[in-house]
Parts: C-alpha cells; structure tokens; sequence
C-alpha cells in the first residue's frame, strides 16, 4: 500500500529508517493504550529532495534509486507525499502530526 511504498523509499535513503506510521495507526495505537486523544496537531511541510538525500549521506545507488521512485510517485500517486517539480528541483509533502492525550483512569 501507500505507506508501504513510502517506508521503502525511507529505507532507501536511511538504512536506520524503521517505519513511519499513517495517522490512523497512530489514532488506534492511542486508544488501544487508554489514551484519550485531547487535541491533535498536522502540518505539511515542502521537502527539498536532494536536501533530504544529503541530509542522510545516501549512497549514490540509492539515491538514484530514490529519485526514481520519487519520479514514479509523482505521476502515479503511489505514498500520498505528493512529489512535485518546482524550479527544476523535485519536491515532496512531509506531514508531521503532533497528537496530546492524557491516561483514562482505570
């Protein structure tokens, strides 16, 4: 699935990378912990994509790699990041989700 092909691409770029959570894993993660979630906070934010590759060292295979499935992402909407082209840089979508909950009582 999409997050599926997100976290390959992770994997690629940082070989430390374990898994990014969609945003319903972590609501259930949550609530399966008796935590009641009382505000929640999503942002997006552009990311530079060869920014992001030297910011991990990625190795020149895999970044090219990267790219590729960056490109492939962007005509097909295969991870819901969104890659797009802007002054002949590509570019993706990187949400970040702040959530604040508090213990149910037993």
């Amino acid at each position: 699935g999409r997050a599926a092909y997100w976290n390959a691409i992770e994997r690629l770029r940082d070989h430390s990378h374990t898994r990014a959570l969609a945003l319903s894993e972590l609501v259930a993660m949550f609530a399966d912990a008796g935590i009641e979630i009382e505000r929640l906070y999503s942002d997006e934010i552009a990311v530079d994509a060869e920014a992001w590759l030297a910011s991990a060292q990625t190795g020149a295979d895999e970044a090219r790699e990267v790219r590729t499935l960056l490109m492939r992402d962007m005509n097909e909407d295969l991870s819901g990041i969104r890659p797009f082209m802007r002054e002949g840089r590509l570019h993706f979508i990187q949400r970040t989700v702040a959530i604040v909950g508090r213990k149910l009582g037993r």
